[in-house]
């Protein structure tokens, strides 16, 4: 029982400790290092779940888009990576460490360059705020990983289930929503585009012959109105840019591209269902 106080105590003053304004006071009992590792791990796993897209013009521009946002971002953290998933869910994730991964239902889905941005924005979010590690030092102290430190835990996280991994909960996605905001605001995308995309969002999961095509985008989120809501309470915070980007003719370009593997994908499954 002491040995346990003692580790609790110890995470707790670990996760105070980090002095970088994001997340102060929650338990994080990894280093950059290990986090690293572990990204890389999960990253593999999710590489072993779902396909990649091989197309170098769509992963270049998702690529350019994510550093675009990085790079406004005061510590970015790590090194970071955005990879595409062909599948037809609406859906992006990170699993921390700099691994962002977004489909081809998701990018579909997208009403403009600025609605793409803020859900990329929003991944970043979660990384930048070290969510990943924070859930799986909760998993540990909950006895449902492996081991209390290093890589190993990797091999017996859920990342999708009912208590996955990426099950982040209400505050750390509101959280990640007004990180997320911050980025594309630097980045000098219209804040609009943010909305847009939620409405989207909430059109797909108030329709429920498309509810299973959002994965869990939704499913672990708050409600999609209540993030609308506080994104329009952020906005008038930021002092208006005379120019900003809603669209693009790349964003064009690759949106046309990416309904033709959507088109494919689906007639895929046709074929095997």
């Amino acid at each position: 029982m002491y040995k346990l106080i003692s580790l609790i105590l110890c995470l707790f003053f670990l996760g105070c400790a980090t002095g970088r304004g994001i997340n102060e006071g929650q338990l994080n009992m990894y280093s950059y290092d290990q986090e690293k590792a572990i990204g890389e791990q999960f990253a593999q796993m999710v590489g072993g779940q779902f396909e990649p897209l091989y197309d170098p013009q769509i992963s270049a521009y998702v690529d350019k888009i994510g550093q675009k946002i990085v790079n406004v971002a005061t510590d970015p953290l790590f090194d970071y990576q955005f990879r595409v998933l062909k599948h037809d869910m609406v859906n992006a994730f990170t699993v921390g460490a700099g691994y962002v991964f977004v489909t081809v239902g998701l990018m579909n889905a997208a009403p403009h360059e600025a609605g793409f941005a803020s859900v990329v924005g929003h991944e970043i979010g979660h990384v930048l705020s070290r969510h990943v590690a924070e859930r799986l030092t909760q998993a540990n102290l909950l006895g449902l990983a492996a081991s209390i430190a290093g890589g190993g835990a990797g091999q017996v996280i859920d990342l999708f289930g009912n208590v996955g991994l990426l099950q982040f909960g209400k505050a750390n996605e509101l959280e990640a929503d007004r990180l997320g905001l911050q980025l594309i605001y630097r980045s000098r995308y219209n804040l609009d585009g943010a909305i847009d995309m939620f409405k989207v969002l909430k059109k797909l999961a108030d329709d429920k012959g498309t509810s299973s095509l959002l994965g869990d985008l939704l499913a672990t989120h708050p409600n999609t109105q209540l993030r609308i809501d506080k994104l329009k309470e952020l906005i008038p915070q930021y002092k208006a840019k005379e120019k900003t980007t809603l669209n693009t003719e790349s964003f064009k370009t690759i949106h046309n591209k990416v309904g033709q593997y959507l088109k494919e994908i689906q007639a895929k499954q046709k074929k095997t269902s």
